[in-house]
Order: structure tokens, then C-alpha cells, then sequence
């Protein structure tokens, strides 16, 4: 993944464009694919990475689980 689909992918759970993937957002987008997760289950996705602990991911949190699964690119794998 570029840093271009990872902005996109971002952009597809926050997509009212508020700054942040909320629970509601990996609910909405995890419904879309038929993957069933509990609310503690989805609370606890949000609390693992939430790096200012304000409820939500960020960009740069979304970007690090991202890398911490190898999905992106460098400039010298494009």
C-alpha cells in the first residue's frame, strides 16, 4: 500500500471527514464485509492503538498499525 491508498483506506472508515476511526466507523465498515465483532471487541481495537487516548485513531494511528502489519510500500519497493 502507498502512503496515497493508505490516506484513501483512512479516509474510508473517518468518512465524514472528523479527524478520526471511531468504534461506529469500524462498525459501519466492518458490517460492509460481514465481519462480526462485540462492542468490547471493537472498543478494545480502538484502545490498543489510540495513542492520545481520545476515543479514536488517527492518521498516524491508522499509519502505524499499517506498518506493524508490513502493508506499505517504501519509496524503493514502488
Amino acid at each position: 500500500m502507498t502512503e496515497d491508498e493508505l490516506v484513501v483506506n483512512f479516509f474510508q472508515f473517518d468518512d465524514t471527514w472528523k479527524g478520526g476511526i471511531t468504534v461506529r466507523d469500524i462498525e459501519r465498515v466492518a458490517n460492509a464485509y460481514d465481519f462480526m465483532w462485540t462492542e468490547q471487541e471493537l472498543s478494545d481495537m480502538i484502545h490498543c492503538f489510540d495513542s492520545d487516548r481520545d476515543g479514536k485513531l488517527s492518521l498516524e494511528d491508522f499509519r502505524k498499525i499499517v506498518g506493524r502489519c508490513n502493508m506499505i510500500k517504501g519509496p524503493e519497493s514502488s
